[in-house]
């Protein structure tokens, strides 16, 4: 696959991932949804007999998906590193800036990807789906802006001790 760590591409962010719990999972599966590292608390969390929903948590609960063979409960996933962002909806993964390897020139300003077809992203297909390009574009575009106004007025501040959260 394309990218290694810190890349987002599928190089740098795929990873297979593993639960066992026999009394709720079925064994030897295979799924092939997309879950996100931050489904792990919500998800035990739920398990535990918590509510993932009292809380403002970045992950969502994946038990139905891996207990229940449902869809994953993602619309959409996004990411970001250093100056990449990226966003799946569905077979359709957006990077932005993609960096192959760390403090590198960026590969690609935008590049497109049909997962389903070319899980290497080999292929962008920007030029070929305008639409979807556009889309996915101002979608990982808003939810950055989103993540810098975030880091800007509360994480930054608490980390420099000018705020009383």
């Amino acid at each position: 696959m394309k990218g290694h760590k810190f890349s987002l591409y599928e190089g740098g962010i795929r990873s297979p991932a593993i639960m066992s719990w026999p009394k709720q999972i079925p064994g030897g599966q295979v799924i092939n949804e997309v879950g996100i590292a931050m489904d792990v608390f919500p998800t035990f969390l739920k398990a535990a007999g918590g509510n993932p929903t009292q809380y403002k948590l970045d992950g969502l609960d994946i038990i139905p998906m891996v207990a229940d063979s449902k869809s994953s409960p993602h619309g959409e996933i996004f990411w970001e590193m250093g100056g990449q962002t990226a966003v799946r909806r569905g077979k359709w993964k957006l990077v932005l800036r993609g960096q192959l390897v760390e403090e590198t020139t960026p590969e690609d300003d935008v590049h497109l990807s049909d997962l389903e077809a070319d899980m290497g992203e080999r292929n962008n297909l920007k030029d070929e789906q305008p639409q979807i390009t556009t889309e996915l574009k101002a979608a990982a575009e808003a939810w950055r802006s989103n993540i810098e106004k975030h880091w800007k007025n509360y994480w930054l501040p608490k980390a420099n001790g000018t705020t009383s959260y």
